[in-house]
């Protein structure tokens, strides 16, 4: 029994690799409980043989006894805490497989660019990605531009508050058809997430209101997965102009070029 405890356990990894060798393909509900079931016994049997063996040590000394049956005992101990914290870890992995699966069932070809008339072409060679500026746009000089964009861009507006164009870089990238859960997005009663379409593909993006000193301001930002990092343009303007800035994301999405970041 003291020996059946440590032995137990390349054991168990033996029949659990038999067992997956012979369900190869997309196994039955049955055969995974069945599976399941065989292991479970066999850590059960490693576990309970161990502590019968020390409880037998002050009858039958502990020569033979005790190393093998605390060595399975423990080893078993620390496999189940390893498994334990690592449910997190896998659960996380396994919910990301599954969002690049589904991500990559809809994977397609982009629609043709259709530029504006007028507009001037921007050109990131670094991230590969290039969309045109709208006419009336103006690049901020870049020692008024804040660090954390990439580009600026502000068309003026007599007497209102201005348009404003912003491109930045997230800190990573995303998939391509995958969405954000709005559950876990950080937003406010003032803002809301919704959906936009870059040459076809829906992408993520958000409706954000809020009060300046001259008006109410409304920012939409839009998400587009790019291979080498997402990008984030938001078109910024005075809330009354709503309809207006929708339309210019729409117009300027259908300008952007890049290679969406497919799983």
């Amino acid at each position: 029994m003291a020996n059946f405890s440590w032995i137990s356990i390349p054991l168990c990894f033996f029949v659990s690799m038999m067992l997956g060798t012979g369900a190869i393909g997309h196994p039955s509900k049955e055969s995974v409980q069945g599976n399941a079931i065989v292991i479970g016994f066999i850590i059960l049997t490693g576990v309970l043989c161990g502590i019968i063996a020390l409880c037998g040590i002050p009858k039958y000394g502990a020569k033979g006894l005790l190393w093998p049956a605390l060595t399975g005992i423990l080893l078993w101990l620390g496999l189940g805490t390893l498994g334990f914290l690592s449910i997190p870890a896998l659960r996380l992995i396994q919910k990301r497989a599954a969002a690049a699966h589904a991500a990559k069932a809809h994977k397609m070809d982009l629609a043709p660019v259709v530029h504006t008339p007028g507009a001037e072409r921007l050109q990131d060679a670094e991230f590969a990605f290039s969309f045109d500026v709208p006419p009336g746009y103006r690049p901020v000089p870049a020692a008024s531009k804040p660090a954390q964009y990439r580009y600026f861009y502000m068309k003026p507006d007599n007497g209102e508050l201005r348009s404003i164009i912003l491109v930045s870089l997230s800190g990573g990238t995303q998939w391509a058809g995958q969405h954000l859960d709005p559950a876990r997005v950080p937003l406010d009663k003032r803002s809301a997430m919704i959906s936009f379409s870059w040459r076809g593909l829906v992408v993520d993006g958000s409706r954000i209101r809020e009060k300046a000193p001259q008006g109410d301001y409304l920012t939409f930002n839009v998400q587009i997965p790019l291979k080498k990092r997402t990008v984030q343009i938001s078109f910024c303007g005075p809330a009354t102009k709503e309809a207006e800035l929708h339309a210019l994301a729409i117009q300027t999405l259908a300008t952007f070029e890049g290679e969406p970041n497919w799983p």
